[in-house]
């Protein structure tokens, strides 16, 4: 008995234990621009000063954030990474379940170490450890995204907890990213594919899961809430309607959706090249081995299916530079069909010869121990401190009292996080120079900054200058260098 516990047991605390010790000595010390990782210190800071993130918002990720930054250890940014690195480890851990409880209906003896395969797969792949490392939404989309997974392993009879808890983590997956509505699909099918339920059952039961959805989705209710506070990081200005509905539909990047048809055929190469640079070629043939040669028709196929066609093509017309990150359920996916495809393979060599298997074991854990020496240089963040010495360097050099025009995702979100979050150099006045169109942006400024004369409707650089005689005034920028110019009159 206590071996069979063990069997079961062991294996997904290994795996996710090994995962968050190698995530945490890889993860940033604090703020940090590795992995792409430059909506930290907006992220970070909006859930220190209670405030409101940039579009979509993130509410479910901002309250787990701020839970987070609660713990006694490591500077604030520090602490907020940890939520990506406890996220990515449990993600592995329920792709370990899935995989498992789909090969036992298989009828398959002792899954575990094919379940252990697929969980490591993904939670060393590059592209998922690199933002198991950093300040991201990435990361908590996954793992609610994984449980909903897992939980379709559990559909049969009609189970209104499952119903109840499915629904509510698919609304707090949408208030953590909107495209978690791209589940929507599997959610019906998976109930109206019930042979065992009537068609009146089904609509109850559809019924019972959304609005448990609605519930979930409730939690967008707290950006109003923020925003009446009148926090420095506050997007949108969520307490109107249409400050609210700009916020939460992205209406900021929607220029960047669908691109020309030309572009979306050749990201199709770069999906390849992402796949194979992510699980290497062999974990290619795996990975194909067990969604082609293996197929069969289930849950398990149709869910994960799906789910890599929609993010895949979600990702491949997503005109951003950071779109390679929608892939990531794509990869959750795929690494389900590693653990298939090669527990397929030792079937095969099974029957024929049983030092094949173990010869074969042996290998599989060789090359993974190499792919992942391969992959920590490229995704270690442990040493960054970009950020910090690029806002130690503006401080510096910055007068008393400047107003600081700053531009660039990474410039702006430093200088926030130490501002605003950390409370450093209260005599300075931190502009965003490409937020000032915004009326919710300059609404946030008088808010912030009382001392300081904005004019109306738009007030550029050189309007505030006029405003402001006397004061000093200094540009800041993070592009391609790191570089302050200041004025002083």
């Amino acid at each position: 008995m206590k071996r069979d516990l063990l069997i079961v047991r062991l294996p997904p605390i290994f795996l996710g234990v090994t995962l968050l010790t190698i995530y945490l000595s890889t993860m940033a010390p604090g703020l940090t621009w590795a992995n792409g990782g430059s909506d930290g210190g907006d992220l970070v800071t909006a859930a220190a000063v209670g405030g409101v993130a940039h579009p979509t918002g993130y509410p479910t990720y901002l309250i787990l954030a701020k839970i987070f930054q609660a713990f006694p250890i490591g500077s604030l940014a520090y602490r907020t990474n940890l939520l990506s690195s406890v996220c990515m480890a449990l993600t592995s851990v329920f792709l370990y379940f899935f995989v498992v409880r789909y090969l036992i209906t298989q009828g398959k003896s002792q899954p575990q170490f094919f379940g252990l395969v697929a969980g490591f797969a993904f939670g060393f792949a590059p592209l998922v450890w690199s933002q198991a490392v950093i300040t991201e939404v990435y990361a908590l989309h996954v793992f609610l995204m994984s449980f909903i997974l897992y939980s379709f392993t559990t559909s049969g009879d009609p189970n209104p907890s499952l119903e109840r808890w499915r629904g509510i983590w698919f609304g707090l997956a949408m208030g953590n990213h909107i495209t978690s509505i791209l589940l929507f699909p599997a959610l019906v099918v998976d109930v109206l594919i019930n042979k065992t339920t009537s068609l009146r059952g089904k609509c109850n039961a559809l019924l019972r899961q959304f609005s448990w959805t609605l519930a979930g989705l409730m939690v967008y209710g707290i950006l109003p809430l923020r925003a009446a506070s009148y926090p420095p990081i506050n997007w949108g200005n969520p307490q109107s309607f249409d400050g609210f509905i700009w916020l939460v539909t992205g209406q900021l990047y929607r220029e960047q959706l669908l691109i020309p048809i030309p572009s979306f055929i050749s990201r199709l190469s770069t999906l390849t090249a992402l796949l194979i640079e992510n699980f290497t070629l062999p974990g290619i043939y795996l990975g194909l081995l067990g969604v082609v040669y293996f197929f069969k028709v289930s849950r398990f196929y149709g869910h994960t299916l799906w789910i890599a066609f929609a993010f895949s093509v979600f990702s491949l017309q997503y005109g951003t530079v950071d779109s390679n990150l929608y892939l990531i359920p794509v990869f959750l996916c795929f690494a389900s069909w590693i653990g298939v495809g090669l527990q397929g393979v030792f079937d095969i060599i099974g029957r024929r010869l049983l030092v094949g298997k173990v010869i074969m074991g042996l290998l599989v854990i060789t090359f993974m121990i190499f792919s992942v020496l391969n992959a920590l240089p490229n995704v270690d963040a442990s040493q960054d401190d970009r950020a910090d010495q690029f806002v130690n360097m503006v401080f510096s050099q910055s007068p008393e009292h400047a107003i600081l025009f700053a531009k660039g995702d990474r410039a702006v979100f430093s200088l926030w996080y130490h501002h605003y979050a950390l409370q450093e150099r209260s005599d300075l006045f931190i502009i965003a120079s490409d937020l000032l169109h915004f009326p919710w942006y300059l609404e946030t400024l008088r808010e912030t900054y009382p001392a300081l004369n904005l004019s109306e409707p738009f007030p550029w650089t050189v309007t505030i200058m006029e405003e402001n005689p006397g004061l000093p005034v200094c540009y800041v920028s993070d592009t391609k260098t790191s570089q302050i110019e200041c004025n002083i009159p």
